[in-house]
């Protein structure tokens, strides 16, 4: 199984507490660490028998590290809530049978996204209470959702893991981009330009014409003639974020290793070449 895992590093209140990692797999197990993995203990406040999947690990990026994680277990999916840190957490929102999915603007801003059979649900109070927006056309079996900071902000949606939907007024109305294929359930999108957004699969395809078109950087045989700057195949993760220089920055996990690019994913560097089991 492919592991989602995020790093909390403390700030403001948890000034003087260690770091936490958080790790969840898709197969349903969470654990934490506060000694830089050499021991993993399960948070409280999870279901005594356990998740059987795990579709979200999220935090807001306020400085206050509150973290969100969507799993499902025999009731089905719910969202979960932790503001301690991942010591434990409580169910906030209850998903039924719906694989749904949540985001949170990596700004600072703390407003939660989510979307679930009833549409997009939007949270200005880290999810005490919900406003229902608008909804994508038909009844979708599940969604992944992602967004631009520079828009509205601009919200994208895929539904079944077959088609693109796109919001420019933060959700309130929702329109078909494009077709989907080859989609591992890994989306996202620039923090800085509302136009470029990105999905995986086998292998990476992205736009920067607001989903009009895609396209990829390499196909995934150029990874064995130039494993630098070429990425290998198999994409079960996306992540952007802005250095402290404001850089946008992009890491594009594949099944060789993690990859950044500094240019939108025009060009990638492996910066996995040394010291990994897949190196």
């Amino acid at each position: 199984h492919d592991p989602q895992s995020i790093m909390v590093d403390p700030h403001g209140e948890f000034d003087d507490d260690p770091d936490v990692v958080i790790a969840a797999t898709d197969s349903g197990l969470v654990h934490i660490s506060t000694d830089d993995g050499t021991t993993w203990t399960v948070p409280e406040g999870l279901p005594d028998a356990g998740f059987s999947s795990v579709r979200r690990l999220i935090k807001t990026y306020d400085g206050q590290h509150t973290t969100f994680l969507i799993a499902k277990d025999s009731a089905g999916y719910a969202l979960y809530r932790s503001e301690d840190m991942a010591a434990s957490f409580d169910a906030i929102l209850d998903m039924g049978n719906f694989p749904g999915d949540l985001w949170i603007p990596r700004n600072g801003d703390t407003t939660l996204y989510a979307y679930s059979n009833d549409g997009l649900l939007v949270s200005d109070d880290l999810g005490e209470t919900w406003e229902t927006r608008g909804m994508v056309d038909g009844e979708p079996d599940r969604a992944e959702i992602t967004g631009s900071e520079a828009g509205a902000p601009q919200l994208w949606v895929v539904t079944n893991g077959d088609a693109l939907h796109g919001s420019s007024d933060a959700g309130m109305t929702w329109s078909f981009a494009h077709a989907v294929s080859d989609y591992w359930g890994t989306l996202n999108a620039s923090i800085t330009d509302p136009d470029m957004l990105a999905w995986g699969g086998v292998h990476v395809y992205r736009s920067y014409d607001a989903g009009n078109s895609f396209d990829i950087p390499n196909e995934w045989g150029a990874y064995y003639g130039d494993p630098v700057n070429k990425l290998h195949a198999d994409i079960p993760g996306i992540d952007v974020l802005l250095d402290d220089d404001g850089t946008e920055l992009w890491y594009i996990n594949t099944d060789g290793g993690l990859y950044r690019s500094e240019d939108n994913i025009q060009t990638v560097e492996n910066l996995s070449l040394d010291g990994l089991r897949v190196s």
